[in-house]
């Protein structure tokens, strides 16, 4: 079950690489399936900072090579972060 702040993170991950949200699974792969270059990469932490008040150390950010593996590093910011 996809819980509030996840769906909100697939939302933005959707909308910064220009992809219907429905094709924004945890096994796909930011390079691979959605061709991502670092600007997109940084925007879509600047995206996800803004949404959540959270701070993304951009060398973390580049070790999440899937969706599901920056929903979990996010969801894990807005923990700490509570």
């Amino acid at each position: 079950m996809v819980n509030e702040n996840e769906e909100k993170i697939m939302e933005i991950i959707a909308e910064v690489f220009e992809v219907q949200k429905d094709q924004v699974t945890r096994d796909k792969s930011f390079v691979n399936d959605f061709k991502a270059k670092s600007i997109k990469i940084i925007e879509m932490c600047a995206t996800l900072e803004d949404e959540f008040d959270i701070e993304i150390d951009m060398e973390d950010a580049r070790r999440n090579a899937t969706v599901g593996e920056a929903i979990d590093y996010t969801l894990g910011l807005i923990a700490t972060n509570k």
